[in-house]
């Protein structure tokens, strides 16, 4: 593989740059009444999280999801607008997702020993013209009649849409202060995240052959 030209990294800062500058236009052009900062902060967590879950996912096989700690962050920042959530969401939990199955597209090519350059162009092609082709048939699948409810034209449902909706409600309109603030009646869930962030610092401080035991056990009960 050293006999092919790596991808320049200001390649990738013209694309984050250049999404990150058509998102806040858009963000700020049409009535989202949404901040345009959403998208910078978004980006914001999208880095904080791409290193641990990138880990996470190389050791594991399994990718953590950031969508319920994006939509809690979003909530709490948004004060009550479900779409400015979403915009939170989009940018903070989708694009450390998508960062990591470009990582694992660069593995396996570097694995099938094909240029880093190549596979760089591919995708970029391949997010372009998918791009133009989903909103295309979204917005096909917009003109049902009753569409997304159960007299839809060809049965048609949407099952994303409905969870997309229901955590917009739960973590946007109500928002995480509502539900999580200071004498709220789910509060004392709040005591999950010292723990764990504790326990993982536990875990290291024992012995190496214990934790290999404990690994062997859980993986064959």
């Amino acid at each position: 593989m050293k006999a092919y030209r790596e991808v320049p990294e200001w390649w990738y800062l013209v694309v984050l740059a250049l999404a990150a500058a058509l998102g806040m236009i858009g963000i700020g052009v049409y009535p989202t009444n949404s901040s345009p900062a959403t998208v910078i902060f978004g980006i914001i967590m999208a880095i904080i999280a791409i290193i641990p879950v990138g880990m996470i996912t190389a050791v594991t096989g399994i990718q953590v999801t950031m969508n319920v700690l994006a939509e809690f962050i979003g909530g709490a920042m948004s004060g009550g607008n479900a779409v400015e959530m979403n915009f939170f969401k989009m940018y903070g939990y989708i694009t450390t997702a998508q960062a990591i199955y470009f990582c694992n597209d660069l593995k396996l090519a570097h694995y099938t020993k094909i240029a880093p350059r190549h596979t760089y162009i591919a995708q970029m092609v391949a997010v372009l013209v998918s791009t133009f082709v989903c909103v295309g048939i979204f917005n096909f699948q917009l003109t049902f009649k009753n569409v997304c409810t159960s007299d839809a034209s060809f049965g048609f449902t949407c099952p994303g849409q409905n969870t997309f909706f229901t955590a917009s409600v739960f973590w946007g309109t109500l928002g995480a202060k509502k539900l999580f603030g200071k004498g709220k009646h789910y509060n004392a869930l709040l005591i999950g995240f010292p723990v764990g962030l504790l326990l993982p610092i536990r875990e290291l401080q024992r012995p190496a052959c214990s934790r290999l035991i404990l690994s062997n056990r859980v993986a064959n009960p």
